[in-house]
């Protein structure tokens, strides 16, 4: 179930964090939004609307030893359950990056998605002794602002009331702000995340 390493297939980071063992699956699912409406002559239309957000979800391994096929330098149990809980309770959005590389180290292509955690949950068993397996649904972030208008009521010199109508300045995106990294010559996104974000 688990164990695709980094030089034979991807990485997969959230928030900056490599995930310790790559998850052996990705399931990524978008469903259509679409409306089928009756007409008064009894036949149908589809009304064409935009697709809702995609969903992505993994298991992953968050092992207790470090072994030969942890992509990391590994850290506790407890730091990767600390990390969950904050991505759920901050109310932020965050990154999730997926690298994939060929069977030599060289980076493919990668996607790079603002997300948030929709749901964890985490489980513990005899059969996999110490190590803890982790389930998530991520959920396509899409920003969005809210504008605000003002009326005002203000009375002319005719005797005519004027209304005039200002916009408030909209909300800034609620994204933290990503680190920024120039890519030189030979660089992989495997390599980048490893030396940058640890």
């Amino acid at each position: 179930m688990f164990g695709i390493s980094s030089v034979t297939g991807y990485v997969v980071a959230i928030k900056g964090n490599i995930l310790p063992v790559t998850p052996s699956a990705i399931s990524v699912q978008i469903n259509g939004r679409n409306q089928t409406v009756d007409l008064i002559s009894g036949e149908q239309i589809n009304v064409l609307k935009k697709p809702s957000l995609a969903e992505i979800s993994f298991d992953f391994l968050i092992p207790y030893y470090q072994y030969p096929f942890v992509n990391v330098e590994l850290k506790p149990v407890k730091y990767y359950i600390n990390l969950l809980d904050e991505l759920m309770t901050s109310g932020k959005p965050f990154d999730y990056i997926v690298s994939r590389n060929t069977p030599d180290g060289k980076s493919i292509y990668a996607t790079v998605q603002t997300v948030s955690l929709e749901s964890y949950s985490y489980e513990e068993s005899r059969e996999n002794g110490l190590d803890v397996t982790v389930s998530v649904v991520l959920k396509v972030y899409n920003p969005y602002e809210t504008k605000k208008n003002y009326i005002q009521e203000e009375s002319a010199d005719n005797g005519k009331t004027e209304l005039t109508v200002e916009a408030d300045v909209p909300r800034a995106d609620d994204r933290e702000l990503s680190q920024y990294y120039t890519v030189k010559a030979g660089d992989t996104l495997w390599k980048i995340c490893k030396d940058y974000f640890e």
